[in-house]
C-alpha cells in the first residue's frame, strides 16, 4: 500500500493520540503554535508536525515532517532538563513506530536524522526536541494515473 500525504499525517496524529505522554496534536505552519493565544487551547505535550520541502527521483518522492515535541517547563525552569529528556524520548517513539510499521506499506524511514533541542524558542515556558522525519514512497510516472 503507498501512503498519501492524508494518510501520513492521519497516522502521525493516531500515534499522537495513543502515545500516552503527549496530549495534544496538530499540523501546519510554525506560527500557529506561536500565536499567544492559542498557547492555552493546547494540552502540553503537544507534537505538531510541519511539513519541509518534497523531492523527487526516479520510482519515488521523499516527504519531509517537521516533527516538534513541545512541553511546557516551570517558571524557574527547574524541570527543563527533564523535560528535554522526555520529549527527547517521544521524538526517538515517533521515529521508531514509523520504522517498525512501514514493513508492509511501502515506506521507507531515513533513519538517519538530526535532533535539535530548544528552550524558550516559542515563549519562555516551552522547551523541547524537533526532527526531520523523513519517509520515501513509490512514485511511478504513470499517466494511467491521471484523473483526465
Amino acid at each position: 500500500m503507498v501512503l498519501t500525504y492524508n494518510q501520513i499525517i492521519t497516522k502521525l496524529e493516531a500515534f499522537a493520540n495513543a502515545h500516552f505522554q503527549i496530549n495534544s496534536f496538530g499540523n501546519g505552519d510554525l506560527w500557529e503554535v506561536i500565536e499567544h493565544d492559542q498557547l492555552k487551547d493546547f494540552n502540553y505535550p503537544l507534537m505538531w508536525v510541519q511539513d519541509q520541502p518534497a523531492t523527487t527521483e526516479r520510482g519515488k518522492i521523499e516527504l519531509v515532517f517537521r516533527v516538534f515535541i513541545i512541553n511546557l517547563v516551570q517558571k524557574d525552569e527547574s524541570n527543563e532538563n527533564e523535560v528535554k529528556s522526555d520529549t527527547l524520548s517521544i521524538c526517538l517513539d515517533v521515529l521508531s513506530e514509523w520504522v517498525m510499521q512501514t514493513d508492509n506499506l511501502q515506506v521507507t524511514v531515513d533513519v538517519n536524522t538530526n535532533l535539535t533541542s530548544f528552550t524558550e524558542r516559542f515563549n519562555d515556558e516551552l522547551t523541547g526536541w524537533w526532527m526531520d522525519l523523513k519517509l520515501e514512497v513509490p512514485f511511478k510516472y504513470n499517466k494511467c494515473d491521471i484523473p483526465m
